[in-house]
């Protein structure tokens, strides 16, 4: 038997589908110990959007309920004190159209590259410089995660960690479930 991410996997037998079909439907994305070991994680990941069980799940946001719990309290305290958690609108113009949509975003921002690149490592989300107003002033970096299942994932696995923004990150979620039902997954 392999385990872990190297070797051979073992074929899928129908007990096996059997077992991922009951385990998913009571808590997606939280595979079976024996599954894994027979499959692997990512392998298990893979049989299950081949049978229909999850659609348009993204593979970066599967890890997030792994963090240590340390990683979730230490991301809401920065969230809660530097961060945004906010709905936006965007413009958009096209050839023959134009218009304007919403869209969740998580963001933080600073000056110290050292968190960011705390951040970047986490593997989710993206981070950005913003440019300098004034000769003085010193770079300003920005993390963020604006997709709605990555908003949706980072905030279930931050919210009961927050104190000023929970109720801020609880509209958010109650917006991205309502707007999106259809990606709406335990994710975290």
């Amino acid at each position: 038997m392999a385990s872990g991410r190297t070797g051979k996997r073992e074929k899928w037998t129908e007990e096996d589908r059997k077992e991922l079909s009951k385990v998913y439907s009571m808590h997606p994305l939280q595979f079976t110990n024996s599954l894994i070991d027979r499959h692997g994680r990512e392998g298990c990941y893979y049989q299950a959007q081949r049978m229909g069980l999850s659609h348009k799940l993204s593979g970066k946001y599967l890890y997030l309920k792994e963090w240590p719990e340390t990683t979730k309290a230490y991301l809401a305290g920065i969230i809660d004190g530097e961060g945004t958690i906010t709905i936006c609108n965007q413009k958009w113009k096209r050839k023959y159209s134009s218009g304007v949509s919403t869209r969740p975003m998580v963001a933080i921002s600073n000056t110290d590259y050292g968190l960011l690149k705390y951040l970047n490592n986490l593997n989710v989300g993206g981070v950005s410089y913003d440019r300098r107003q004034h000769e003085g002033w010193k770079q300003s970096f920005q993390w963020s995660v604006s997709s709605h299942l990555g908003c949706l994932s980072i905030l279930r696995t931050i919210l009961p960690y927050l104190v000023i923004k929970k109720k801020r990150a609880e509209e958010v979620i109650k917006y991205i479930e309502e707007k999106h039902p259809n990606e709406v997954y335990d994710c975290a």
